[in-house]
């Protein structure tokens, strides 16, 4: 999206207007929420409301799947350049979440997902990527889902996710 001019200038998602980004396949299925850049601006990090991250190359135009384990909206991200970290936060969820992306490497990621798409067997060796676990998690507290009000106002009595009053 170019500001100045006010219009979308590229599409990253696979859609040249004929045919949905849906039926690619290659993309988000919903919307981006997030979008964390490199420093040099050649990739981006991309959360999206379908609970997935891509890596996008910039300048070779390709797209990698890094993480597709929760089906809830990624609401922000962060690219810790110096240890090759993404860490990411989802919505109904209080939990910071990592990616080491030492261990995923991008080049192993990006052919297992190929030769998944083609149906291909993995014969990638020991080493398992799984796109549905980060690979660090700090739990978070239990959000409150219902309060009340006490009468002399100034007690609050809540419950959260959890249970617990």
């Amino acid at each position: 999206w170019d500001l100045r001019q006010r219009k979308c200038i590229r599409d990253y998602g696979g859609n040249d207007g004929d045919v949905p980004a849906v039926e690619w396949g290659l993309f988000h299925y919903d919307s981006i929420w997030t979008v964390e850049p490199t420093s040099t601006f050649e990739s981006c990090f991309t959360g999206g409301r379908d609970g997935q991250i891509y890596h996008t190359d910039l300048v070779g135009d390709t797209h990698t799947l890094l993480y597709q384990g929760n089906k809830n909206p990624i609401t922000s991200m962060s690219f810790d350049e110096q240890n090759n970290q993404l860490w990411f936060t989802c919505h109904k969820d209080s939990s910071l979440r990592c990616l080491d992306l030492q261990k995923r490497s991008l080049d192993k990621i990006g052919a297992k997902n190929g030769k998944e798409a083609l149906g291909v067997a993995d014969d990638m060796g020991n080493e398992d990527i799984n796109l549905e676990q980060p690979d660090y998690e700090l739990q978070g507290l239990a959000q409150i889902t219902e309060y009340h009000i006490l009468n002399n106002k100034r007690y609050i009595i809540t419950n959260n996710s959890a249970g617990v009053s």
